[in-house]
Order: structure tokens, then sequence, then C-alpha cells
């Protein structure tokens, strides 16, 4: 199942950051998901991934960012992954994104993106933030 992040659920996914890095994140965009294993219940969720999507209306372009996973995830769940990505982009979709971006270091993301007909962009790139 997958679920918008709202006001409700964001502290779950600050919750996660904080584990996995020792920090919250701030400005998050609006478009956020959530990947949930399903349950017999509409109430009691096993949150399992959760993303983002930054939109620049201007060109169609979506940047995926900020994805984690719950820290108690079990190897098993790394379907949750792709289910996130492939509700990701359906949403994408829907906001007339017709270019998505995703940035990762790690090579089974990258095999799973491939797999989800990503195509291998720039490599031995390192990006520059600046919060202002």
């Amino acid at each position: 199942m997958l679920r918008h992040i709202t006001k409700e659920t964001l502290p779950i996914v600050q919750e996660w950051f904080y584990e996995r890095w020792g920090k919250g994140l701030a400005n998050l965009p609006e478009i956020g998901l959530m990947a949930t294993e399903d349950t017999d219940s509409n109430t009691d969720y096993k949150d399992k991934a959760a993303g983002f999507i930054y939109h620049d209306p201007t060109c169609n372009v979506g940047w995926i960012g900020w994805v984690v996973t719950n820290p108690e995830n079990s190897l098993a769940d790394t379907q949750y992954i792709d289910y996130l990505f492939r509700g990701l982009e359906m949403i994408a979709k829907k906001h007339g994104i017709k270019t998505l971006l995703y940035t990762t270091e790690k090579d089974s993301m990258g095999k799973l993106l491939e797999n989800r007909g990503y195509q291998l962009g720039d490599t031995g790139v390192t990006h520059y933030i600046k919060q202002i």
C-alpha cells in the first residue's frame, strides 16, 4: 500500500533519518509517499520506505530525493523500495513530470533503477548543496 506523507506521518520519516544519519531534514517537498506493508487493519500501518519528489514545473522535471527505509526492515523488505519508486513515478505523471532524476552511490540502488527503466547519467560526480 502507498500513502501520502502528511504532517501526521512526517515525524515517522524524520525519526528514520535521525536513526540512520543522526539528523532530520528541513525543507522537504510537498510530494512524498510511504510504502507500507498491507495489513488487515486500516489504522495499523507497517511503514517500510519513504521518498519525496522535488518538482520544477517550468521544465517538467522531478528529482526523487531523501529516500529512506525503516531501520527495522529486514532484507526481505527491499521490495518496498521498488514499490515506492513505482508510486513516486505514478505521482510524477499526475503532476505532468516528464523526466525523473535520482542520485545514488549504491550499486544495488543503481541496479533497481536500471531494472525500472532509468538510464545511467553522469558518473564520478560529487554533488554540492547549499542551504540558503
